[in-house]
């Protein structure tokens, strides 16, 4: 049967990592934050931490996929009926959601970027869509037409 990691063990990783390369704290990191995030999705602050360390390693496929759960989780948290609500701010599903629609854009996913976009609400939203038309255009000066 499979256990929870404790802390006490992933804390582990920490002191040894003091000799290890940055490259591999940053793998420990991810693996540790993705962990978590597979362990307890419903708190969104572990998706949420997934998705930044993704981000933060430059994994925009992943990063927005891990936003995307922390949106759910936060907006999850919101419409609770046992009144416990730790994410009261709704800013918070759309940062999520706008940090998605981000890391789409840059990992060149501009249709789902856009639908997104759809999602998201004011000078986010409108933020997005330039991105997405800066991508296109991008395309359309380097495209070969006789292609």
């Amino acid at each position: 049967m499979l256990r929870e990691p404790r802390m006490e063990v992933l804390s582990g990783f920490y002191e040894a990592a003091g000799e290890w390369p940055a490259t591999e704290v940053a793998r420990v990191d991810l693996d540790v934050l993705t962990a978590f995030a597979l362990l307890d999705p419903e708190d969104p602050a572990n998706p949420w931490n997934a998705a930044a360390k993704h981000d933060e390693l430059e994994l925009s496929e992943a990063a927005a996929s891990w936003f995307i759960e922390a949106a759910r989780a936060i907006r999850r948290d919101q419409q609770a009926e046992d009144g416990v609500v730790t994410w009261d701010d709704p800013n918070w599903a759309d940062s999520a959601l706008y940090n998605a629609a981000r890391a789409l854009v840059s990992a060149g996913l501009v249709l789902s970027a856009s639908v997104l976009a759809s999602r998201i609400e004011g000078k986010d939203r409108d933020e997005v869509i330039r991105w997405i038309w800066e991508v296109l255009g991008q395309r359309a000066t380097t495209s070969d037409p006789d292609e």
